[in-house]
């Protein structure tokens, strides 16, 4: 994908191109973190033909709040997903600009569950957007289930956001998220106490978005450390035997290596 979200598909042999879709963002906003696209994501339905339209598909966000579902042989739009190919994101308040709030990174598929994150302003507001994660339908893109990292009892905040690719386990079920700060970056005195889930590695049920374990990597954050490397899903030999990891890489230069069920360090 381009930075203006463009999808190209190319022959891997010869670089040719076989399809480009354009969604024609507005070029008119002024998007906080620039016109950026980190990548899509590929996903087949294996419920429908062989020959069905949109079997295959490529799911995109977008810079002007989207999620688009293609068709992963032509790339046309799955008629079949929200309205026309497409579901537009509600950023859960007004938005101080268009640009202020962006899904930037791919969205990840599992259990047949399309699950998004945002990038959203730093350091404009106290009360600022929510950094919920969303998931729809694969299939409809009809809303399944939405998940506030941030507790907020008792703290005026938005934010924690996930911005960083997410990744998953599909045998598990489960979906990893690296939050982010809550807002604003650089001053706490209206988000007292730990400001738990931000600054956090998290687990949550695929399907339902049901909290499974977050281990939190910094304690009320006031530098700006938002975890910012997806998750890194390895099996390892601990010297006890093999087991199951999340790796998670930081701002701070620290590696936390977690438990994949319980989000207990291993070391």
């Amino acid at each position: 994908c381009s930075p203006f979200n463009e999808v190209i598909a190319l022959d891997p042999g010869s670089g040719a191109q076989k399809w480009r879709f354009d969604p024609k963002i507005s070029t008119s906003q002024r998007p906080a973190n620039r016109y950026n696209c980190r990548g899509v994501t590929y996903w087949v339905d294996d419920k429908a033909a062989e020959t069905a339209t949109c079997r295959a598909r490529i799911f995109m966000g977008t810079n002007d709040t989207r999620v688009i579902a293609l068709d992963a042989k032509t790339g046309t739009p799955c008629a079949d997903f929200g309205t026309n190919g497409e579901v537009r994101i509600d950023t859960g308040m007004p938005l101080e600009w268009p640009g202020e709030f962006q899904i930037t990174s791919p969205p990840v598929v599992a259990r047949d569950v399309v699950i998004i994150g945002s990038a959203i302003s730093d350091n404009r507001r106290v009360e600022a957007p929510p950094g919920t994660v969303r998931a729809f339908d694969a299939r409809t893109g009809l809303p399944r289930w939405s998940f506030d990292p941030l507790l907020r009892e008792g703290i005026v905040a938005g934010h924690a956001n996930v911005w960083a690719p997410m990744s998953v386990d599909e045998a598990r079920g489960l979906v990893f998220l690296p939050t982010s700060s809550p807002s604003p970056d650089f001053w706490g005195g209206k988000r007292p106490g730990n400001n738990e889930h931000a600054n956090s590695v998290m687990a949550l049920r695929a399907e339902t978005g049901g909290l499974v374990w977050s281990y939190q990597t910094v304690h009320h954050d006031v530098w700006d450390y938002d975890l910012p490397a997806q998750p890194t899903l390895a099996r390892i030999d601990t010297g006890e035997g093999a087991r199951d990891v999340v790796i998670q890489l930081t701002k701070q230069g620290f590696v936390f290596v977690l438990d994949r069920d319980t989000g207990k360090p291993v070391w």
